[in-house]
């Protein structure tokens, strides 16, 4: 049955994010603060502690298949992460400001895909879950190109369309919806510092979502009047949003892409994923495209 749910992709969300597996998940990860605490063994124990969550959330104690779809969603999740930590830990233990046992001591900590990857799939006990991990493994670690052009499709004109609007910038495509809180929690609470990205004349901010129609609801003009009035917003209707989330293979919202000035999409490991950051993240980004 949930196989079957032609909103398959919004229920697998629910039952991932539901509140009981969320509040067992990092319970052994704080310290006497409440702060988490983010190391490998932490990292492992909250994966442990998840997948007992959602078990016991679907009321089995077997190797249920939704259970190992959530798991390996999460994988999916933190590859990226995990993979950039890669290079964070190389440049971790060439720091020659501390000690080689205190560089070592920090590389066991630091939460890298050599030492999650083998962790998640030792779990998946489904032969198919583990071979579309696999799978997924060996088609992330092949990509050697920094950036790719978008592939041949007619939604993908829009995003061309946009890039030619603004030429020789970067864009920074937010994927965002009415119907999602942290969307708008996102754009409320970043106002000041979209401002200040504005000011710069290498990248633009774009704002993408889906209504009923590309005119959007009463209540979508009166959110973007407020919040969103001298940025640049597309509207587009939910289906061809549906489009935009197959081209760039996302699920939940929000959702950033970067697109380089020749219109390529960034690689998935090396997107910027906010606002706070921004200013440090391209300019690193320009670097290593360089």
């Amino acid at each position: 049955m949930f196989l079957a749910s032609s909103n398959y992709p919004m229920l697998l969300n629910r039952i991932e994010y539901a509140m009981p597996v969320g509040n067992s998940t990092y319970e052994e990860m704080r310290d006497e603060n409440g702060d988490i605490i983010y190391n490998v063994k932490n990292a492992q124990i909250a994966m442990k502690n998840e997948y007992a969550a959602l078990s016991k959330l679907m009321d089995t104690d077997k190797d249920n298949l939704m259970v190992q779809i959530c798991i390996y969603k999460e994988l999916l999740d933190n590859f990226n992460v995990w993979r950039s930590n890669e290079e964070a830990c190389q440049h971790f233990l060439s720091d020659t400001t501390i000690t080689e046992q205190e560089r070592r001591q920090g590389e066991e900590e630091i939460v890298t895909l050599s030492k999650m990857y083998p962790y998640y799939l030792s779990t998946f006990t489904n032969d198919y879950t583990r071979y579309k991990a696999e799978q997924f493994y060996t088609k992330k670690m092949a990509q050697k190109e920094l950036c790719i052009a978008l592939p041949d499709a007619p939604i993908a004109e829009l995003i061309h369309s946009l890039s030619a609007k603004y030429p020789g910038r970067f864009l920074m495509i937010d994927f965002w919806g009415m119907g999602c809180g942290p969307c708008r929690s996102d754009i409320q609470s970043s106002k000041q510092k979209r401002a200040e990205i504005a000011k710069r004349n290498d990248a633009k901010l774009i704002f993408i979502a889906g209504e009923r129609t590309t005119e959007g609801s009463d209540a979508y003009k009166k959110y973007v009047a407020e919040w969103l009035a001298d940025e640049e917003t597309v509207c587009v209707t939910n289906a061809d949003f549906t489009r935009l989330q197959e081209l760039f293979q996302f699920n939940g919202i929000p959702h950033y892409e970067i697109i380089t000035p020749d219109g390529h999409r960034v690689r998935d490991d090396l997107q910027i994923h906010g606002y706070y950051n921004f200013d440090n993240e391209l300019e690193s980004l320009k670097k290593k495209l360089q």
